[in-house]
């Protein structure tokens, strides 16, 4: 059991480290609030490390679920932070109640439950209240989802501290089904591998990433015989001459644009 919180701690097989798997453990809260608030999770805009830290250290937040139920009057007694970054901060705490079920899955900071196993599991499941309640069995049959994951996924759901937790984020609003919602097109891009390489100038390589997966297809980080295209932003580098070498289709991010009809 973890000497701070008392939850149960995992440690898969093979490995020699026993780990606290409660989010709102106070020897981790710091790091899960972060990585909740993350652009890539709930996408908290304003809710920096500073600010967590004064949360925690003025004992306004003590759980994750704590942060939708901020005011305005507490926010704005916090050092830089005076009513009009107070109520953005509320806004955005708001709108993060909106996002798909992938993000806060992800959001959760299961062990080994990256964003493309979030997906998986939210594209197969639609509802946490099905993914909590899911065996073994049934986890390692999904894509990108093996033994080990499959392992810590239930071991998650099967602590108190974590259903606890799962239940307050429910009573504070937040979305807990999918709503990715299947679009004319969406499959544009189904059985097609892309690598991205070089800066793109007008996305991020996870907007990039993140249109390629909407629309069916799959992103790497190498490039291989089955690689469809290669997007090509500013200073390449050797991913480049590889597809070259191998006759690999290349993309500008004008074309790119394009082909996904984002131009």
């Amino acid at each position: 059991n973890c000497p701070i919180c008392h939850s149960s701690t995992f440690r898969p097989e093979g490995e020699v480290i026993s780990r606290c798997e409660n989010p709102s453990c106070p020897a981790k809260l710091k790091e899960s609030l972060l990585h909740f608030a993350s652009r890539r999770a709930m996408n908290i805009e304003g809710l920096g490390v500073a600010l967590v830290a004064q949360l925690l250290e003025k004992k306004l937040v003590k759980n994750i679920p704590d942060l939708y139920s901020l005011n305005l009057e507490d926010l704005a007694n916090l050092e830089r932070m005076g009513p009009k970054s107070s109520q953005n901060l509320l806004d955005e705490i708001e709108k993060s109640k909106q996002r798909d079920v992938s993000r806060l899955i992800y959001a959760l900071g299961i062990r080994y439950v990256g964003e493309r196993t979030a997906q998986a599991l939210a594209d197969y499941f639609k509802r946490i209240d099905s993914l909590a309640k899911v065996s073994l069995d049934e986890l390692i049959q999904i894509e990108d989802v093996g033994p080990k994951v499959g392992e810590s996924i239930v071991f998650f759901f099967k602590q108190p501290e974590n259903i606890e937790l799962i239940n307050k984020l429910k009573e504070a609003g937040l979305n807990f089904s999918s709503i990715k919602k299947e679009k004319k097109g969406e499959r544009l891009l189904a059985g097609q591998i892309f690598v991205l390489t070089g800066k793109l100038s007008d996305l991020s390589r996870e907007e990039a990433t993140e249109i390629i997966e909407s629309l069916g297809g799959t992103v790497s980080s190498s490039i291989s015989s089955k690689t469809t295209y290669v997007v090509v932003g500013d200073s390449p580098g050797l991913k480049l001459e590889r597809a070259l070498k191998l006759g690999i289709p290349t993309l500008e991010e004008k074309e790119f644009l394009k082909l996904v009809k984002k131009d």
